[in-house]
């Protein structure tokens, strides 16, 4: 996957998604009509079942994780924060970082 060689036409972030966020599964809908970028296999990554979703760690693991990347408009990542206990002001207090 390189997504760094794609453009934005607009003001939106990248968003890589796993686990409840992607297509077909419970909490998809929270990324509205965000497009899809590119999807694939990312390594350097762990996923800990830590309740309500997966955490992504960066840390080595030889199993890959398969993410799907959306152009999100702030309002959306706000949401994507809200759905996952992140507090950008606040990264102490969150729910699940790279740490």
């Amino acid at each position: 996957m390189d997504i760094g060689l794609k453009r934005l036409d607009n003001n939106d972030e990248l968003v890589g998604v796993y686990g409840t966020l992607k297509r077909g599964h419970s909490n998809h809908s929270v990324l509205g009509d965000s497009p899809l970028v590119d999807e694939g296999w990312v390594k350097g990554l762990a996923l800990y079942d830590i309740g309500p979703f997966p955490c992504a760690v960066l840390e080595k693991h030889p199993q890959p994780v398969f993410v799907e990347v959306y152009a999100v408009s702030k309002a959306v990542l706000a949401k994507l924060d809200n759905l996952e206990n992140y507090y950008p002001d606040d990264i102490a207090n969150s729910l699940c970082v790279f740490r």
